[in-house]
């Protein structure tokens, strides 16, 4: 690994929660560090630590994930670290040229043209005049926005300007990149040109990745940190941030209802015809369960079963239409899923009964189940294959290896 490019040691911020105060501790803190004195340790009325005790250091090439709920102290540690905000506590020392997306179009200016505004962010970032035209094309590739760029940005649409404040930010090329959730940006064709772009930077930058999608983290990061409440509770590999972090969310509260109806519907989970107890049900990976229950509402349905991450995005769905059948009030119904191949993590089931005509006639509350395994892959679904091997030439290997998982039963 390259150079050491950001370190961080004993990074702390509080914050008032009444705004006057807030005010009068801010003129006193800028007065008694004008005088060398500084008390970041004490916390007077009102205030509360909003991160604490944060320390870990980033080499060239490295990459680290920064996981946490709402609250957690993630954007506090991005401006920090960007600084936004200056640390009560700790000390941050940056080394090289420091991006940040965390808004993309922050620092441009409306009423000028794209162009302007790259020459403007090239200024800012101390490039000399031949570079900066350099950049400029390449930014102006990226972006894909040669027909517009000498058009004011005020009258870009909404993706236009995502896309001139992504391509601005990674085309400068820094040493240190703040990333938050902006990796979704346009098309999918551009989003997979973001992807790619990111990769590169990794490999010659120190990259801070603040996200809520797993499948960014496994594929991005070589280390994790999780945050709760302002505090470090892991730092270390990204399987173990993962593992922790949805330990943490999916544990925390019920899970969110959004239930609509959910009286016309009850149903388990089921492995040998027998329910699954527990709270929540937990399962290994691989392993094949059947929902099972009766549709208590009016009319004849047909059926959605989803598979969400807790609390979060769809990872799967049933849909009884393709098998062709729907069902009376009083039946009974029951969908065997096969192996479930999911990384490790929590999990929940939701029923939808479909009208004829499509429309939503309920949506069940949430069942909540957690899967154990040791392998965590770049998706939350893991379908199984059967792999072979032959030596240069075509020659067969003496061995096939089979990556089906074990029955668990």
């Amino acid at each position: 690994m390259g150079d050491v490019l950001l370190e961080v040691s004993g990074l702390g911020k509080k914050y008032a929660r009444n705004l006057r105060k807030s005010l009068r501790y801010g003129m006193h803190d800028v007065v008694s560090e004008a005088l060398g004195r500084r008390h970041g340790e004490v916390l007077r009325e009102d205030e509360f630590w909003a991160l604490r005790d944060v320390s870990f250091s980033l080499r060239r090439g490295e990459c680290l994930a920064v996981l946490g709920g709402n609250g957690a102290g993630k954007s506090t540690l991005l401006k920090l670290l960007s600084g936004i905000l200056a640390p009560d506590t700790g000390s941050i020392r940056r080394e090289g040229r420091l991006e940040k997306m965390i808004e993309l179009m922050a620092g441009m200016a409306p009423s000028l043209t794209g162009r302007e505004n790259i020459q403007l962010r090239a200024r800012l970032l101390g490039l000399g005049k031949e570079e900066a035209a350099r950049r400029m094309d390449e930014v102006i590739d990226f972006a894909e926005l040669d027909a517009h760029i000498d058009m004011p940005v005020m009258f870009y649409s909404s993706g236009m300007k995502a896309r001139l404040g992504f391509a601005a930010t990674v085309v400068m090329s820094p040493d240190i990149l703040l990333i938050d959730e902006v990796l979704a940006v346009g098309d999918l064709g551009f989003r997979m040109k973001c992807y790619e772009r990111v990769d590169e930077m990794r490999r010659s930058s120190a990259v801070v990745l603040v996200t809520h999608g797993m499948n960014h983290v496994s594929r991005m990061a070589s280390s994790g940190l999780v945050l709760d409440k302002g505090r470090p509770l892991l730092l270390g590999s990204p399987q173990e941030a993962i593992a922790r972090y949805q330990e943490l969310t999916g544990t925390r509260g019920p899970a969110k209802d959004i239930s609509f109806h959910p009286e016309r519907v009850e149903f388990s989970m089921q492995r040998g015809g027998q329910a699954l107890e527990g709270e929540p049900v937990v399962i290994r990976h691989g392993e094949a369960v059947a929902l099972a229950g009766r549709h208590q509402g009016d009319g004849p349905m047909r059926l959605s079963v989803v598979l969400h991450e807790a609390n979060g995005p769809t990872v799967a769905e049933w849909h009884s239409a393709r098998a062709g059948f729907s069902v009376a009030p009083g039946d009974t119904f029951q969908l065997e899923t096969g192996p479930l191949e999911l990384c490790p993590g929590f999990y929940q089931w939701v029923v939808v009964g479909l009208g004829a005509d499509g429309s939503q006639q309920f949506l069940s509350r949430p069942l909540r189940f957690k899967v154990e395994g040791e392998f965590h892959g770049s998706t939350r679904m893991q379908p199984t294959g059967r792999w072979h091997s032959a030596r240069a030439g075509g020659v067969p290997a003496a061995a096939t290896v089979a990556s089906f998982p074990p029955v668990h039963g």
